[in-house]
């Protein structure tokens, strides 16, 4: 019998697959970019999303603009807006761009995290996972409060 972490890391490598056969990128047209900032070596563009598209955080993009394909990552995406920090500045405006989004991300970290684990190169609470996931309930220890939890601050 395999190890959890394995058949969580087959279970991660099997999904990844099939997200990937697929076509598990997520590609959408973009008008009307705004560059904002320049932070570093990125260029952080803002744009306006009518879609409702599922997107991460830290996500790694490729964004095809003016004929070049440039890397990039999603600053943040909330309620229609969408930031993306782009390797290159187009200029001001960009007044197309094709997105696409490699959605097996979350998955990857997940992987390569686990296989930390694995190798002992990353600490992994047992506990603290099945508490979260709710197969052991959390307990509670009948010690008193920290002094600074319970002081009265007004």
């Amino acid at each position: 019998m395999h190890d959890p972490l394995s058949l969580m890391i087959q279970a991660l490598e099997k999904e990844i697959a099939a997200v990937e056969e697929r076509g598990g990128d997520i590609r959408v047209e973009l008008k009307d970019g705004e560059r904002k900032e320049h932070v570093e070596d990125r260029w952080i563009y803002r744009f306006i999303v009518t879609e409702d598209l599922n997107l991460s955080d830290d996500a790694p993009v490729r964004v095809i603009a003016d004929g070049e394909e440039v890397e990039g990552e999603i600053v943040s995406f909330q309620e229609g807006v969408l930031l993306i920090a782009l390797a290159k500045d187009f200029g001001e405006k960009l007044a197309s761009i094709r997105l696409i989004v490699d959605t097996t991300f979350l998955l990857e970290v997940l992987r390569k995290r686990l296989q930390e684990v694995q190798r002992g190169e990353a600490l992994f609470s047992q506990e603290a996972a099945e508490r979260v996931i709710g197969q052991v309930s959390p307990t509670i220890d009948e010690q008193e409060p920290h002094a600074t939890v319970v002081a009265d601050n007004t």
